[in-house]
């Protein structure tokens, strides 16, 4: 019996040693956005305090002692009635109402719903309700005390002076996806490789192994490495430099719901070779994480208001992109067609399920210079474009980040297809009216980022660009 009576209470000791552990680190998390109050940019430490708490805790908080802190803060005079209310409502529709809607089971999925909150997303109903409940609270909880300054991290890194000197004429955007491929495939060799076309052979070596949970994208694996880096269009025959990562210790495919793992803090940066997501184990990203790292390693903000985060990464979806405007991405919008302006480099192109970015562009990039009538505008065709796309598909067996010509890939892609080939009409008969235009259609949108210094913001690292720093001048 004394034995039993010791063991119990060792357990109960412990369990009791878990539980004040636990309950100090939410303790810590409240007590961080407390002392936020106030700042001009609470809302970014509102978020930074959970992103923290999550990264390093890699559980969900107790939301029962979140909410016991708020209310400890309000008996002690800390706070007042409607900033207590505000702070409960928060949590409880973070923590209680949104689970019940989204599938929010692990610490990984909670922050994607946390960074896609953060964003803005308005893609479904109840995200857009969630939204607006959080930040009408977030805005009470805020002027709940007077305005004070705030100290802010450190700026990160500047991108260096000698990027982008390249004599093509490229927008900000695409020096960007330059940047993340390169870096990506740790080689400057994968950058200087001509745009793949419909006779490029396809990746040996990657297995797939059906749809995920969701029952829309598949999941992939390298079953056959050897056959893998001897088929695969970026890795045979590339070359690396003292810095780069053994590319056969991380090589990247298409990875369905595959994010870099993101941090923030003194320097915010984006790691394309830790797995995150809720993508497979394999490493590799989805198309609208590659969109969003390769615009936020050159400081291309996605709204006005909400500042250039590593862990935007995780909200950022391709429907947000077929709506910027009321999806948290101000900083884009549908570009206008008229008789000289087109499509050019850096452009976002998005349907329901896919993004992608628009390379260099050639003299007659949407093939409208050969119709002579209004009327025959009708006879355009992809087959006929004269432009290149950067993106991340399953294009080629699988192979995740790609640099392609655009006719090749609308082959094989009937809504990107439709959608452009609806722009170039509408572009030709613009030409022949000498008007301009805004096309906004249902289930495509071609947007451009503003670039203005309101949309312009400190860069977002890449972990391993030191491996592509002595080829700066491909950028």
């Amino acid at each position: 019996m004394k034995i039993q009576h010791i063991l119990i209470l060792i357990l109960m000791s412990s369990l009791f040693s878990c539980r004040w552990g636990g309950t100090e680190k939410e303790t810590a998390l409240i007590e961080a956005q407390k002392q936020a109050l106030g700042c001009a940019q609470f809302e970014t430490h509102f978020w930074d305090a959970l992103d923290d708490f999550l990264v390093n805790e890699k559980r969900v908080p107790e939301v029962s002692a979140l909410k016991d802190q708020v209310e400890s803060y309000y008996g002690k005079g800390f706070i007042s009635v409607e900033a207590k209310d505000a702070w409960l409502g928060i949590l409880q529709t973070l923590f209680e109402d949104a689970p019940q809607k989204d599938r929010l089971d692990s610490a990984s999925r909670v922050r994607m719903f946390f960074a896609a909150m953060e964003v803005g997303d308005e893609t479904t109903e109840e995200r857009k309700g969630f939204k607006t409940k959080i930040f009408s609270q977030m805005k009470i909880l805020k002027e709940s005390v007077p305005a004070k300054t705030c100290i802010t991290a450190a700026e990160n890194k500047i991108l260096p002076k000698a990027f982008g000197t390249s004599s093509r004429e490229r927008s900000l955007a695409e020096k960007g996806m330059r940047w993340l491929f390169a870096t990506a495939y740790q080689s400057c060799q994968a950058v200087q490789r001509p745009a793949m076309n419909a006779e490029s052979a396809d990746i040996k070596g990657i297995l797939d192994q059906g749809f995920h949970h969701d029952g829309i994208g598949h999941k992939r694996t390298i079953s056959d490495k050897s056959a893998f880096f001897a088929s695969h269009y970026y890795y045979q025959d590339s070359e690396q430099g003292p810095l780069c990562r053994n590319q056969k210790e991380v090589p990247l495919i298409y990875d369905y719901g595959g994010k870099p793992f993101s941090k923030d803090g003194s320097e915010s940066s984006l790691d394309l070779f830790t797995d995150d997501g809720t993508g497979t184990e394999a490493l590799g990203i989805d198309c609208a994480a590659a969109i969003f790292s390769a615009t936020a390693t050159v400081g291309l903000r996605l709204s006005p208001d909400v500042p250039l985060r590593a862990r935007n990464v995780l909200g950022v979806n391709s429907r947000m992109f077929q709506n910027p405007e009321i999806n948290g991405l101000e900083c884009y919008q549908h570009i206008q067609l008229n008789a000289t302006s087109s499509i050019q480099s850096g452009d976002i192109a998005a349907v329901n399920g896919h993004v992608l970015m628009v390379g260099e562009v050639g003299k007659d990039p949407l093939g409208v210079q050969s119709i002579k009538n209004k009327k025959d505008c009708d006879q355009i065709s992809a087959e006929n474009f004269n432009f290149q796309i950067w993106q991340s598909s399953t294009q080629k067996g699988g192979i995740g980040l790609n640099h392609i010509e655009a006719n090749a890939y609308l082959k094989e892609a009937p809504k990107m297809r439709e959608g452009f080939e609806t722009y170039a009409k509408e572009f030709c008969q613009a030409r022949f009216d000498k008007k301009e235009m805004k096309p906004q259609l249902e289930k495509f949108s071609l947007i451009r980022h503003l670039g203005t210094s309101q949309c312009l913001s400190q860069r977002i690292s890449l972990k391993g660009e030191e491996c592509v720093q002595d080829c700066l001048s491909n950028f």
